[in-house]
């Protein structure tokens, strides 16, 4: 007689297969009593009532295999031989039924052992989510950042030699119990270099105007949008590097993120002079910024740059219009995060003094929170 391996130890197998767990990791549930809310208690406690009563008739089942003599090697003719190797049919016609999500109960696919929602790695801070490149390249994104960024221009409208700018540019969101989330944006030009105009005025290096923006952002199933004050405190040592007023206006943003790996929107803000040097121009300008963003591989992404269209009402509808691109990498010097970028610009359309061609460079330190990883 042929005898296979124990129906009842199968089923053991096949139960902690379908359980993805220990048979001691099944029966704890059971012992420790149901707990409220827990999803999947029903079905555990089924399996480790299952378990026990197996492993009774397992072991019964292979001690009298055991007492038997083993394939034949130790038996005479005609003596019982005992196979231990599984049924295969059996298994595979066992485990072709896996628990669905009606029989564990809703929320245990995401859930970890202790009952727990797993964190996805890749989820950040910002609103809607997204890798830590994502949040990044967010203007509104929910992330700490201090940006280092420099403008040079090899060749200006209307003037003639280089011109630079050195900008220190922190990001800093608030956030406070039953609000909106407030993103600040602080933009300083710690060291401007004017060229030479060509109506015969020197150019000069100095501190530039301190523009303070402050957003509120919403959230939406498409993305984001936000709306809030953006100020312009004159901070410029000379005339060329400044403007000279005390100005503020309204901001808006919208930033849509419901196409996997894109972000596309626009950011605009009006500024208005109302106190400052008498002698100075009045000052009514339109600031605008198309966004488009591709995260094309982990950690990087490519798309428009971030340099502003400007709009001068108050001299006929003066235009600046640079356009520029920019790739970039979101990665780590040691621990630290950071984001690096490349945007080289070119102005076809402009009015008055500015930047024709150049190129701007960006280091950005992330201070994530503990939920914000790269991806």
């Amino acid at each position: 007689m042929n005898r296979s391996f124990p129906r009842e130890c199968l089923m053991i197998l096949v139960l902690g297969a379908l359980s993805a767990g220990s048979p001691a990791q099944l029966a704890a549930p059971a012992m420790a009593g149901p707990q409220a809310g827990q999803p999947g208690v029903a079905l555990q406690e089924r399996l480790a009532a299952a378990l026990s009563d197996l492993s009774a008739s397992c072991e019964a089942a292979l001690s009298q295999a055991v007492a038997l003599p083993r394939d034949g090697a130790r038996a005479g003719a005609g003596s019982p031989t005992v196979s231990l190797e599984p049924d295969i049919p059996e298994l595979v016609a066992a485990i072709g039924h896996r628990p669905t999500l009606k029989e564990v109960g809703p929320g245990a696919m995401g859930a970890s052992m202790d009952g727990s929602a797993e964190a996805d790695p890749g989820k950040g801070g910002a609103p809607g989510g997204g890798s830590l490149a994502d949040t990044a390249t967010n203007p509104i994104g929910n992330l700490v950042q201090f940006q280092l960024q420099n403008v040079f221009t090899l060749q200006s409208h209307e003037s003639h030699g280089y011109a630079n700018t050195l900008i220190v540019q922190p990001v800093i969101p608030i956030e406070i119990p039953n609000l909106p989330l407030q993103v600040t944006r602080t933009t300083l030009p710690v060291a401007v270099t004017t060229p030479d105009l060509d109506i015969g005025i020197d150019g000069t290096t100095g501190l530039g105007d301190l523009v303070f923006l402050d957003v509120f952002v919403f959230n939406e199933s498409w993305g984001m949008w936000g709306l809030g004050p953006t100020l312009t405190f004159p901070t410029a040592t000379s005339d060329l590097t400044g403007q000279g007023h005390f100005q503020a206006g309204p901001t808006g943003i919208i930033l849509a993120t419901n196409i996997p790996n894109w972000q596309y929107g626009v950011l605009a803000y009006n500024q208005w002079s109302y106190a400052g040097d008498s002698d100075r121009a009045d000052v009514n300008t339109l600031f605008f910024q198309p966004i488009l963003t591709w995260h094309f591989k982990p950690g990087w992404y490519a798309g428009l740059g971030d340099l502003l269209w400007t709009l001068n009402w108050e001299d006929g509808g003066e235009l600046n219009l640079p356009l520029s691109a920019r790739i970039g990498h979101v990665t780590e010097f040691g621990k630290q995060p950071v984001n690096i970028f490349f945007e080289p610009f070119y102005t076809p359309v402009n009015d008055g003094p500015s930047g024709e061609w150049g190129f701007k460079l960006s280091f950005t330190l992330l201070f994530p929170k503990g939920n914000q990883e790269e991806k």
